[in-house]
């Protein structure tokens, strides 16, 4: 039988890896307000890059959603087309 997995376009592969950028810088920005909340910098999460920290995964997460949500909907698209 011949293999008929669909392979994804270029197009999709950005989204997915922008997608997954996205959920990886949020990631390292929610370990390091934990690690800085672990070792003691609890009062001062008001000033400096704290408030720029907390804000990433804020704006990259949801992003991050929506961008494989646009991939799942170019894949399906691409798939009625090519049936």
């Amino acid at each position: 039988m011949a293999d008929t997995t669909p392979v994804p376009n270029r197009g999709e592969r950005v989204l997915l890896v922008i997608a997954a950028s996205l959920v990886g810088i949020s990631l390292l920005a929610i370990v390091a307000i934990l690690l800085a909340a672990l070792f003691g910098a609890s009062g001062t999460y008001n000033e400096g890059v704290w408030p720029v920290l907390a804000l990433i995964p804020v704006i990259a997460l949801p992003l991050a959603f929506l961008l494989v949500i646009a991939r799942l909907v170019v894949a399906t698209l691409r798939r009625a087309r090519e049936s």
